[in-house]
């Protein structure tokens, strides 16, 4: 009926508004170091939908992923985008809702995650992986959306760190040549002083 249902809604409002509506979290207000500087022209070009229709933001703690992917979602919102942001842990929490739903229910909130415009994944790596659940989940997600739908998720986790925990099925559509643009954060930890 092309409304949103009430789980969509929650999903939407999960991460806290204070992260979406401090001013400082946007492209105009990252300073990126020197080695950071390509990383990110990469995200400001996926944010304008130029570019590759995947991202993948890697690098250490600290280093700017997570306030790249809400200065993506705020250009985004800004352009009328359909977008959804989600942790690593609570998309992991909505796998296990689907999984132990009836198909029906599973179908639609599947659908859900799968079809939106764009989805940003933070943190992926900090998640309890549940057999039978995760790993399926993860896969069919990045899978379903590879065919047009533009993901961009960050990790903590190396390449090695990536293949190890996901498989070589995951791995291969996280990191896909042809559809992923790779931003590799190197600098220090910026909430350090």
């Amino acid at each position: 009926d092309g409304k949103k249902c009430r789980c969509l809604e929650a999903l939407l409002n999960e991460r806290t508004e204070e992260h979406f509506s401090d001013p400082d979290m946007d492209f105009e207000n990252f300073r990126p170091e020197k080695e950071d500087v390509s990383s990110y022209r990469k995200c400001l070009s996926f944010a304008l939908g130029k570019g590759k229709q995947n991202l993948l933001l890697t690098g250490k703690t600290g280093s700017g992923k997570t306030h790249m992917l809400i200065s993506i979602y705020k250009t985004l919102k800004e352009r009328g985008e359909e977008v959804l942001y989600l942790t690593a842990f609570s998309l992991n929490r909505k796998f296990i809702e689907i999984t132990f739903s009836n198909n029906e229910e599973k179908e639609k909130m599947l659908g859900q995650s799968a079809q939106r415009a764009d989805l940003l994944i933070d943190d992926l790596g900090t998640e309890q992986s549940y057999a039978n659940v995760t790993l399926p989940c993860l896969y069919n997600l990045y899978n379903e959306r590879s065919f047009s739908k533009n993901t961009a998720t960050a990790t903590n986790l190396s390449f090695k760190g990536l293949l190890d925990n996901y498989t070589d099925r995951i791995y291969s559509r996280l990191v896909d040549k042809n559809k992923t643009e790779l931003a590799n954060f190197s600098s220090y930890d910026h909430r350090i002083p």
